[in-house]
């Protein structure tokens, strides 16, 4: 009775910094609890994880398998011939069990993920230099990828590396494979500063993030892309400019890290440079930028380009047969 009795009698007007202080940290740790256990590791009897080795690196791979048989002989298989490369975003840091390349390995495609210091080693002879570098071009079609799916970070510099900017020649083989970029960032000018977003949230930490990484391996990293309004039409070695394979899928949130200018930059972008339709952009009414709530729907999006690329590439051997 005692203690009930000292709680009546506080003052709650006094002390209601404190208690909007307590509030603000229950709610802050709570956000950040969510955000580090949301996705965590995914294990299905029909997807096993191995190792796929290339130019002496290894690399984390997914593969869609028989539950009895044995997991040493399976990996020592051949791998498919359907790859698909996954680059996930910073913020996650799991290999194994990821949910996305789970996912996607049921539809019986193999998933070789990249992470941050693979891709690094990749391009890093590129992102400091105006010539381009054909490492990660090789890895690419060696590696005979059907699709590369992006996220927002690593668009930059992969781009960067394959000559998709201005003045640059494209290898026309790369415009054979799908790409699916998600939450597309062009220039990291375009990206608001931290400041102006809110605290907290899945924007301000994967800005947070990409910080760090940027100041650990992107230290005199310069914009890849021109303003798209600049952009000429009379280079025949920018053959992305006449693209008529329509391999490029965008993904965007309604709620963006980019700023006013750096949505316009990435409109223009996509109109006059990769002359996207409409068609090759799903864009979220009501969906944040780690679309909460719409996972499902961007699973939905990324397995229906795959399987249109499938489809298409069935049609094209049933047509050689034919012949």
């Amino acid at each position: 009775m005692t203690i009930l009795f000292e709680w009546t009698n506080i003052d709650w007007i006094k002390w209601m910094p404190v208690e909007i202080a307590v509030l603000l940290f229950l709610i802050i740790l709570i956000r950040i609890i969510r955000r580090l256990t949301r996705w965590g590791p995914v294990k299905i009897s029909h997807v096993k994880e191995g190792v796929w080795d290339y130019d002496g690196k290894k690399y984390h791979t997914y593969y869609k398998s028989n539950p009895l048989e044995n997991i040493e002989k399976l990996n020592e298989k051949s791998h498919n011939e359907n790859k698909i490369l996954l680059i996930p975003t910073l913020m996650d840091k799991i290999i194994k069990g990821n949910h996305l390349a789970t996912a996607i390995t049921m539809l019986g495609h193999e998933i070789i993920l990249l992470d941050h210091k693979h891709m690094h080693d990749l391009c890093k002879d590129q992102m400091n230099s105006e010539n381009n570098s054909r490492d990660f071009e090789k890895f690419l079609l060696e590696g005979g990828f059907s699709t590369v799916i992006l996220f927002d970070w690593s668009i930059f510099p992969i781009f960067k590396s394959l000559g998709f900017y201005d003045n640059h020649s494209i290898n026309q083989d790369l415009l054979n494979i799908s790409w699916i970029l998600i939450r597309p960032t062009l220039k990291w000018s375009d990206i608001k500063s931290i400041w102006k977003m809110i605290p907290f949230t899945g924007i301000w930490f994967s800005k947070l993030r990409f910080l760090i990484f940027q100041k650990k391996f992107y230290k005199k990293i310069k914009p890849a892309f021109k303003n798209g309004s600049n952009n000429s039409r009379k280079r025949d070695n920018s053959i992305i400019l006449d693209n008529s394979q329509r391999n490029f899928l965008f993904i965007q949130p309604s709620n963006s890290w980019l700023s006013k200018e750096g949505e316009k930059n990435l409109e223009d972008y996509q109109k006059k440079y990769f002359k996207v339709l409409k068609e090759d952009i799903f864009q979220f009414s009501h969906g944040n930028w780690s679309f909460f709530r719409n996972e499902t729907m961007v699973l939905g999006i990324i397995i229906q380009e795959i399987l249109k690329k499938d489809r298409k590439k069935k049609v094209k051997n049933l047509n050689r047969t034919n012949y």
